[in-house]
């Protein structure tokens, strides 16, 4: 399904990842956008979900 719509609207640049235990696969400041909806709730750790999104996220 996600790469159905990569190829509809032309997103050759987005590449969707579920971060879960695997948080450390994405290299640091590698990311331009991290889009998180209706999930923080259901987080273990808050504090390292956020460390996590800041140390992938570009400066």
């Amino acid at each position: 399904m996600k790469s159905v719509r990569r190829k509809k609207y032309l997103l050759t640049n987005v590449i969707p990842v579920l971060l879960g235990d695997q948080a450390n696969i994405i290299q640091d400041h590698s990311a331009d956008v991290v889009y998180a909806l209706d999930m923080f709730h259901q987080v273990d750790d808050p504090a390292g979900f956020l460390a996590d999104i800041h140390r992938i996220i570009k400066p």
